[in-house]
Order: C-alpha cells, then structure tokens, then sequence
C-alpha cells in the first residue's frame, strides 16, 4: 500500500530579499546576479512571457544567507548596474529608464504584491486599449468602433526582438487579406522608438502607441508579441500572447473574415 504524506509550507521563511523593477520594460532580459560572502554567484534571468499564461511579474524573490550578498543586474547589452549590498528582509527597487536607478527599503509585512492579478484576456479589451489611446490618435482609435471588416491588433514594443522577428510575417499577411484592418499598438515607446523600429522595414501598416507617461494598465506584465482578433463587431474572437509566423497571421485572418461573412439563412 502506498503511504499519503502531507506537506506543509507555513513554517519561518527562509532569508530572502525581494527585487521589483519598476516596469515589465525594465525587467525585460534583465539578469540578477548575486555575488555571495564565499565569493559564489547566482544568476536568475527574467524572461518575457515565461510566467503563468501572459503574466510574468518583474519581481523575484530571491533567497540569501543572514549576512547577506552584493546584487548587480544585468541588462541586454551586458551593461552592468551595482546596486550594493542586501539583507535578507529587504525590498529592492528598480529601473532602467531613464537611467539606471535603485533603492533599497526595509520590506514591509506582509509584502505588498502590487496590483491584483490581471487575467490575460483584458489585453485586448477595448475599453482598456481605447484608455490608453491619445485622445487625437487617428491610426488605431476610429478603428475600435465597429466596421464593415473584422480588426486584428498587434501589441508589440521595439525593445521586444520577438516582435520584431515576427512584423515581416504579420506584413505579408496583411497584404494578402486587404479585407481585414491590421493595426500595430507599441506600449512602453517613444515616438522615436517606434519609428526607428519601422523605418526601413516596409511595414505599411498604421501604428499607434500608448499616451507618453503613462503606465501598461492591463496587468502586472505583458507577454510581447500579443495578438488581439475581432469580427466586424469588434467581438473578441482571439488572443494569442506569443510570436506567429505568416501562416498563423493568415490563419486568424480568415477566421475573422469567416466570422464576419454573413450566415446563409436555411432554404
């Protein structure tokens, strides 16, 4: 017979300290290194769209000895930020734009874990996207309004190499079904950002971005590349939150002409 054991995992919590960079921008391809008393290193990588579903918060927390280790990030490029020494029991905070900055503050109890958890779904949300809009934005706005053609809206940043390897794809696509509006919504850009990604890349496509300042409100993080799908109607018909190739981009695109094509009544 085989015996039940039981687990509990309310027991004193092992030292730690708690790293949260500011944004899922600053976290993006950042590296955590701790640098211990005996000289050995940990490593802990934060990668886009590794967490639950289309979440991947950029907060880890890490575990360290009582007399605590030196934490230094990483960022794509190899360029290095020391933040100094940590103890356990610590919250560290952290970002990268628009220059590197950190501080250190005791870690209040329990932990606060920032905003409640937001389910993958409300990145396409209309209402939502239409809020982070400019008010005179003309390449992405008057489209949230139901059409005569179905709406395919890509999320994607610069900074995200996914999205980028994914636009001409999503181009050629596009090309090939002139009957479904296509939009790209960059987040967490600059107007300059943005159009450097696009300059040279053919991309044809209008591009809207979310308003200077302010913060990607639909969850903690954001799975980049997200692909949202509507009918005519602007009813949700797909979310992707990953890379797709050309044929999956064609794919959704004649399910949502499918989806807004009229029903043959009965005879």
């Amino acid at each position: 017979p085989h015996k039940l054991h039981l687990l509990r995992n309310d027991g004193p919590a092992a030292p730690s300290v708690t790293v949260r960079f500011a944004t899922t921008r600053d976290a993006a391809g950042a590296v955590l290194e701790l640098v211990l008393p005996d000289g050995q290193l940990r490593r802990s990588p934060l990668l886009l769209g590794q967490g639950f579903l289309a979440e991947d918060p950029p907060e880890r927390l890490l575990a360290l000895p009582k007399a605590g280790a030196r934490l230094r990030v990483v960022w794509p490029g190899q360029a290095v930020f020391d933040v100094g020494e940590v103890r356990p029991g610590e919250l560290v905070r952290l970002r990268r734009y628009p220059q590197p900055a950190s501080d250190i503050l005791a870690r209040p109890a329990p932990l606060p874990l920032g905003p409640p958890y937001t389910p993958p779904a409300r990145i396409c949300d209309l209402e939502k996207m239409r809020a982070e809009l400019p008010e005179d934005d003309t390449a992405l706005r008057p489209d949230l309004e139901a059409s005569r053609r179905p709406l395919v809206v890509n999320v994607w940043a610069p900074w995200c190499e996914a999205c980028m390897e994914e636009l001409p794809g999503l181009v050629a696509a596009a090309r090939a079904h002139p009957g479904v509006e296509v939009r790209l919504l960059a987040v967490e850009a600059s107007p300059a950002e943005v159009r450097a990604a696009l300059t040279g890349r053919r991309a044809g496509l209008p591009s809207a971005r979310t308003r200077a300042g302010m913060p990607w409100r639909f969850g903690r993080a954001l799975r980049l590349p997200t692909t949202c799908v509507y009918d005519a109607s602007r009813r949700l018909l797909r979310m992707i939150p990953r890379p797709l190739d050309r044929g999956r981009f064609e794919d959704l695109m004649q399910t949502a002409l499918e989806a807004a094509a009229p029903t043959p009544s009965a005879e």
